[in-house]
């Protein structure tokens, strides 16, 4: 008997399973081709007589990108002699036959195919596939190998890969939902190692460049989370959140244990950099974000640690320099998961890292100027026009209630704290640092503005310039007296917000 795998990766000795017949196969490639939004129409062609051999013409089309497949697959996957672990299919018809398809090129609008199929008949697929420059002039018949090994890597990431040593060249082997990303490399990935850079862009002319290192920063609720989604919009992305004990095996990916068949073992489990990284790899035409808020809640160039070199970008966006894996483990990953022999670390031309932080917050860690200096940075101001259209009422000088809009109560507040205290802006209330929600469920002030303030923002100084400190002593009988409907700023804010209370009065 031979090595076979089971859907789930692990590898026992049995019998091959059914070959695929010539129907199931098409149910595959219709499923396959069709899948992430391409359009297909799957042409079957008749065998000759006597024949179980067919072929598809197969033309998918997207978003105005249009290749015609010439598919060659074949239904005899199964065993070969050269060792138990090798499986193949063979080659039993005249290269003259299909000599054409066979010299089609690997990058243009019209491809060909040549595939196997693993345990094609049942619900869990591996399609192999060679390449077709191997076996130009072949002899009839002549096998094409693979290994059960790169069918159970397919099982378990989704892509694997055998080298065979006599044709120097690998094999694919991949589950349907990858054969897009077969297609899109399928010049680089069958070629003998070292030959390609797997992290170039050159060799993909619709590759996606320009990816760039981008912070987001300013005062608490200026929308800086609000400004990443419209950067990104629905394309692919990454999100993580800094904080204080986060760890650069956190971010990457270290070792963790895991239960196999009720025995624990170890295995690389990914981080948020890990899988942002397999995903720029595997999308190379589409923009690909590495999200991390609070940027500056953990110490950052700690949690980066040697891939603080990956941050220098050339002028396409792709790193300026590689780095060592910094485990084993996650090199092995990121190749079964890529499909790739990849050596190095490097930042892929359309892999963005944005990042979004506010340096006034209590508890941060401050970002060192090397660090720092390798992103850019955008500062999102204060503005009230975009403010939450709800208000409350505040308490006027003469005791009496009277309503305010949060915009307009924020400007006032953020002029008096600026004049009398010299606030850093970072550190004032954005326009959204309350919600239309937090508005509207109450007519009294979020308390969520009072406790910064009380406990942020003035905690060591300058509680009796807002504050009227003579009668609030502590936040408990802050949030008493508003709940109570009564006064509690300090006399000279409130000449300021009886101000801007006549003036609305007026205006009404």
């Amino acid at each position: 008997m031979a090595t076979q795998s089971h859907p789930n990766g692990e590898l026992y000795d049995g019998p091959e399973p059914d070959r695929a017949t010539a129907d199931q196969w098409e149910e595959i490639l219709n499923r396959s081709l069709g899948s992430l939004g391409w359009a297909v129409n799957l042409i079957r062609h008749d065998p000759p007589p006597r024949s179980s051999y067919v072929r598809f013409t197969a033309e998918v089309s997207k978003a105005g990108e249009i290749l015609t497949l010439e598919i060659y697959p074949f239904r005899n996957l199964n065993w070969r002699n050269r060792g138990v672990d090798e499986k193949g299919i063979q080659l039993n018809r005249d290269y003259e036959e299909h000599a054409a398809h066979f010299q089609l090129g690997k990058n243009g609008n019209h491809r060909c195919l040549l595939l196997g199929v693993y345990n094609g008949t049942g619900n869990n697929p591996v399609i192999c596939a060679w390449d077709t420059s191997a076996y130009l002039n072949h002899a009839n018949p002549n096998t094409c190998y693979t290994n059960v090994n790169a069918i159970a890597d397919a099982y378990k990431t989704g892509f694997g890969r055998y080298f065979d040593r006599v044709n120097n060249r690998y094999s694919c082997c991949f589950q349907p939902e990858f054969i897009h990303y077969y297609i899109a490399n399928m010049d680089t990935l069958h070629a003998p190692p070292g030959t390609v850079d797997h992290q170039e862009d050159a060799a993909n002319p619709e590759a996606v460049t320009g990816a760039e290192n981008l912070i987001f920063y300013g005062a608490p609720g200026t929308g800086k989370t609000h400004a990443v989604n419209e950067r990104i919009g629905d394309k692919h992305s990454i999100r993580t959140v800094f904080h204080p004990d986060l760890q650069n095996g956190d971010f990457i990916g270290a070792l963790k244990p895991v239960t196999r068949d009720g025995d624990v073992t170890y295995e690389f489990s990914p981080g948020p950099f890990a899988h942002a990284l397999k995903a720029a790899i595997l999308r190379p035409n589409e923009e690909v974000f590495l999200v991390i808020e609070e940027l500056n809640r953990a110490p950052a160039a700690a949690v980066f640690g040697d891939l603080f070199l990956l941050l220098d970008r050339d002028a396409t966006g792709r790193g300026k320099y590689d780095a060592d894996f910094p485990t084993d483990e996650f090199k092995t990953w990121l190749r079964a998961e890529c499909g790739q022999e990849i050596e190095k670390l490097r930042l892929p031309a359309n892999l963005w890292l944005l990042a979004t932080m506010n340096s006034a917050d209590q508890g941060v860690f401050p970002l060192d100027t090397a660090f720092r200096r390798r992103w850019k940075q955008e500062y999102i101001n204060i503005d009230y026009t975009i403010s939450p259209h709800g208000g409350f009422n505040a308490v006027k000088a003469d005791g009496n209630q009277a309503p305010i809009t949060w915009s307009d109560f924020a400007r006032i507040l953020n002029d008096y704290l600026t004049d009398h205290l010299s606030i850093a802006e970072d550190r004032l209330l954005g326009p959204w640092f309350v919600s239309d929600i937090e508005l509207t469920s109450s007519d009294f002030m979020p308390g969520k503005v009072l406790i910064y303030l009380w406990d942020d923002l003035l905690r060591h100084h300058g509680r009796d310039i807002i504050f009227n400190t003579a009668v609030v002593k502590t936040y408990g009988a802050l949030s008493n007296r508003v709940s109570q409907s009564e006064q509690i700023f300090a006399e000279g804010f409130l000449g300021a917000l009886d101000a801007a209370l006549r003036e609305v009065e007026g205006d009404a």
